[in-house]
């Protein structure tokens, strides 16, 4: 199974999480809206994880050049 298949199945899954969620609630709206938030959040940490940087610790930076 791809990595790009994995990342849309837990997509999927948070999504489904909100609705029961929404649905014990009994405001199935709601959940979808906080189950599609934490998913966006996942997948926007995911994509920033992935394309990590050096970062502030860098070992090939020797400070400020001129």
């Amino acid at each position: 199974m791809s990595p790009r298949m994995v990342s849309v199945l837990i997509f999927v899954a948070v999504v489904c999480g909100g609705v029961l969620f929404g649905a014990i609630l009994q405001n199935v709206l709601l959940g979808l809206v906080l189950g599609l938030l934490l998913a966006t959040g996942y997948a926007l940490a995911r994509a920033s994880w992935k394309r990590r940087d050096a970062g502030i610790y860098d070992e090939d930076d020797n400070g400020a050049q001129v």
